[in-house]
């Protein structure tokens, strides 16, 4: 006859034996929120897509938060990286506080148009984006080839362009042109959209060295020689 032994495991027993079954042996743990897969940066809505003068100082406000992004999540660090032409940061990181928050000062390049900031943290990377815009004139910038040559009573096209001191375009300005002989078309001009204001010059029957002149208030002049032969 065959015996068979009842041996009774109590159920704490049993619970401690589960639990050791499905630990992981590499001894991590995960807090929720923390984690590469539970952080997400969310940037202050009046931080976003900010415009200001190139070469200026804007403030970005962002938290760092949960997936859910329902709590900030606290002493997180976040780097700062601006893209290539898109200005400097006054520091490369910053620390999130109790509530998730923290702010980096980012001054925009000196080119005109969109600047990129990429925010990073754990797990996630977001872009801050500001437009850069043109400052206020300086200058009168030659974009005509100069001292061109051309047939008597023919015609050229000279342009010119108001640009900031960083040379970047600046348009709704009046330019006024005159000449030491010859015809042009029109002589008082305003710069467009890419900052060019542009006229039509004609010489005269007589072959000879023309000089005109193109001005706005405030602004360094350019002048063209022109050559009718």
């Amino acid at each position: 006859m065959i015996r068979f032994s009842r041996r009774i495991i109590p159920l704490a027993g049993v619970l401690v034996i589960l639990a050791a079954c499905g630990s992981d042996s590499s001894g991590t743990t995960t807090t929720p929120g923390t984690t590469s897969s539970g952080l997400t940066i969310v940037i202050d809505s009046a931080s976003q897509n900010q415009s200001a003068v190139v070469g200026s100082t804007i403030v970005i406000g962002f938290r760092v938060m949960n997936a859910t992004v329902t709590a900030g999540v606290a002493n997180q660090t976040v780097t700062f990286v601006p893209a290539t032409g898109s200005g400097t940061v006054a520091g490369t990181s910053a620390t999130s506080d109790a509530n998730g928050h923290a702010t980096v000062s980012w001054t925009l390049g000196t080119t005109s148009g969109i600047n990129t900031l990429t925010l990073a943290t754990t797990g996630v990377t977001v872009n801050a984006t500001a437009t850069a815009l043109a400052s206020t004139p300086t200058k009168l910038v030659r974009i005509s080839t100069d001292s061109q040559t051309v047939v008597a009573t023919a015609s050229a096209s000279l342009i010119v362009r108001s640009a900031d001191q960083y040379g970047n375009p600046v348009p709704n300005i009046p330019v006024a042109w005159t000449s030491t002989g010859g015809t042009l078309t029109p002589t008082s001009t305003t710069t467009g959209a890419s900052g060019n204001a542009a006229v039509t010059f004609t010489t005269g029957a007589t072959p000879t060295t023309y000089t005109i002149t193109a001005t706005s208030p405030g602004l360094t002049s350019v002048t063209f020689t022109l050559k009718g032969s």
